[in-house]
């Protein structure tokens, strides 16, 4: 934070200089509370700071440079700070002024998301079916902590999970930061902070035994629909996710340096899955078809498969597993690995997890493998004993 006089001149120098690592705000010497926000983006905003009748301090956004002139910045903090002085709410005065969430929703964020997120499509879906329903015609500024709170309680009435209520209500707390981020809304408003999410007893984490881990193959070895149970091998065999192996394509395939490229993966980025040798061979096994790239095809339409559920319900069932999600395959995958002694580093490369804190969801399926990690001390204490010292169970006294 620095002070100065703010004018046109030094607003036009910090945008012709190298942005900022971090946002950075100048306060005006001669108006108090006024400042300029200069982003590392290399953007600015006019805004305006002070202190509510609770001592708590407040800002608020009142335009971007480039849209509107610093003459009329000012005389829009001016009008503010009348406001406060007079002991009135300043909410209504502003650039949020009209903005509704269904407004924000449709020409801000989803645009925004399209362009960002490769995952935009659940949150379109949440907010069609959920979020803007029950407040889509509340401007941001008038959306309540009790507004939320009251969804809230009448999505679980409504039966659904603690979980799902709780993703959605993330949603909307990003909804109001990406406004905030954008100069739509003051920065201290975000009705959802308040609000504390539902305690989740559902999530569940399962994990095949090896036991059932047999049953399945022998349903997979014997289903008549060969596309589907490849699918499903393959994500017992490399803790793949889905999409991974029904989008893989022959070019991504190194069958000589057991790799599977993944161009664009959950993280955005690419990713290497390896191959065992179990996998390299269900692949070098797989028919190709002529002029097409796609690892496991349909084969009326060529192209990925899709709706494969039905098939890995019929075959979940036939093994006893009634319930057993695709995704717990992966999630079986990193138990054998981790029962099996390997370390959560290798787990996370083999799953590529761009969190490790990810991958620490398994750390309590080492639990044998710790204990015969801490029976190896005793081991070597016993070994290296003289022969005629007592048992290391026995404590002289």
């Amino acid at each position: 934070m620095s002070v100065c006089r703010i004018t046109t001149l030094m607003i036009e120098r910090r945008l012709a200089a190298v942005p900022p690592a971090a946002v950075e705000r100048v306060f005006d010497v001669v108006q108090k509370g006024f400042f300029v926000e200069f982003r590392p983006s290399g953007g600015a905003s006019f805004g305006y700071r002070w202190v509510d009748a609770r001592r708590y301090q407040r800002q608020r956004v009142i335009g971007r440079v480039g849209q509107m002139d610093l003459s009329e910045a000012r005389a829009a903090a001016q009008v503010l700070a009348a406001h406060i002085s007079a002991g009135l709410d300043p909410s209504g005065v502003g650039p949020s002024t009209g903005l509704t969430l269904q407004r924000f929703a449709v020409e801000h964020y989803l645009p925004h998301a399209r362009l960002h997120k490769r995952s935009w499509r659940p949150d379109a879906a949440i907010l069609r079916n959920h979020l803007l329903p029950a407040l889509g015609t509340l401007r941001l500024d008038q959306i309540r902590s009790q507004d939320v709170r009251a969804l809230q309680h009448r999505m679980v009435i409504d039966g659904a999970a603690a979980g799902s209520v709780n993703r959605r209500l993330v949603l909307l707390a990003h909804l109001f930061a990406c406004a905030a981020r954008w100069g739509l809304i003051d920065e201290g408003v975000n009705p959802v902070r308040a609000v504390e999410a539902l305690p989740d007893h559902g999530a569940r984490e399962r994990f095949l035994s090896p036991e059932e881990s047999h049953r399945l193959l022998l349903e997979l070895v014997a289903e008549p629909n060969r596309g589907v149970a490849n699918l499903v091998l393959l994500l017992m065999l490399t803790g793949a996710r889905r999409s991974e192996i029904a989008l893989a394509r022959w070019p991504d395939v190194d069958l000589d340096r057991r790799l599977l490229r993944v161009p664009l993966s959950k993280s955005g980025k690419p990713r290497h899955i390896v191959l065992s040798q179990a996998a390299v061979d269900c692949i070098r096994a797989l028919p190709r078809k002529p002029g097409c790239d796609w690892l496991l095809p349909n084969p009326r339409s060529g192209r990925p498969l899709t709706g494969v559920f039905e098939v890995w319900a019929r075959v979940r069932e036939r093994a006893g597993l009634p319930g057993l999600r695709l995704h717990d395959l992966r999630h079986s995958y990193a138990s054998f690995l981790v029962n099996a002694g390997r370390s959560l580093y290798e787990v996370q490369a083999l799953l590529g997890h761009a969190n490790p804190r990810t991958t620490m969801r398994y750390a309590h399926l080492s639990q044998a493998t710790l204990r015969d990690a801490a029976d190896q001390v005793g081991r070597i204490l016993a070994m290296s004993s003289p022969s005629n010292a007592p048992p290391l169970t026995t404590v002289p006294h």
